[in-house]
């Protein structure tokens, strides 16, 4: 995994987050990429990100909205999980 410290990510940004680990770093209205890969947080905060999946994930959540489920969510902060 590669290790991220003491960033900060802001709107405008993509930040890709399969193979990472970030530690003491500030997510506020960024996008987080994430394509199902090993991610790790820790002392992280959050603020306004939106999350864009991809690969399997985005079909899976597809067939989960074909079925009827509501995937819609806010999670802490009133991040959507997704959009």
């Amino acid at each position: 995994m590669t290790d991220v410290k003491l960033q900060k990510f802001v709107a405008g940004q993509v930040v890709p987050l399969d193979g990472m680990r970030f530690t003491d770093c500030v997510f506020e209205g960024c996008q987080l990429s994430y394509n199902g890969g090993a991610v790790k947080f820790k002392k992280c905060s959050f603020s306004s990100c939106s999350l864009l999946l991809g690969g399997s994930l985005a079909q899976n959540i597809e067939v989960l909205r074909y079925i009827g489920f509501d995937l819609v969510a806010a999670g802490k902060s009133g991040n959507a999980l997704v959009n």
